[in-house]
């Protein structure tokens, strides 16, 4: 099992750029948040202005997850930038899909996801309370759906895509 493990990561490293990446954003957390990621947050806890026109679901999506950590200690704004920092998470994984689908050579995977790992607007929004990694996962998601039901021809991949 554990040389199944090992040859496995030897063929996929890319992997682990991932889970590196995690482990930064989750270790670094913003200690200096924007008034934008109090505004978030303050309305995701008090339930005002949820549907916001420029960030539609980001302050209601927070709500949900609050509600389901808000027995805990820990800050609410707090919780937020885990959630960000699990959500760039999840946007790395999808793009390493997408990529891994046009290109198989795992340096190029690995070099594109520590390149997009590590810009700094991704990372400056995967350690804050700020609504853009939530879209841009979305969006993410839905070219790997359009780019799976363009090679496969599988309606069920273009319903998640609509989705």
């Amino acid at each position: 099992m554990r040389l199944r493990i090992i040859n496995k990561l030897k063929y996929n490293y890319s992997y682990l750029a991932v889970i590196g990446f995690a482990i930064l954003y989750l270790l670094f957390l913003s200690n200096n948040p924007t008034s934008d990621s109090f505004s978030y947050a303050y309305s995701s806890v008090h339930g005002e202005e949820l549907l916001r026109p420029h960030h539609l679901l980001y302050c209601w999506i927070c709500r949900v997850i609050y509600s389901l950590f808000a027995f805990t200690n820990i800050e609410p704004i707090t919780i937020f930038q885990i959630f960000n920092a699990v959500m760039a998470s999840a946007t790395l994984l999808v793009l390493r899909r997408i990529i891994k689908r046009v290109n198989r050579d795992e340096r190029f995977i690995f070099s594109a996801i520590v390149f997009c790992g590590s810009c700094f607007g991704f990372m400056r929004f995967a350690t804050d309370n700020e609504a853009y990694i939530l879209p841009l996962f979305f969006s993410l998601l839905a070219v790997y759906y359009l780019q799976t039901f363009l090679q496969e021809n599988n309606i069920l991949r273009l319903l998640k895509m609509s989705l």
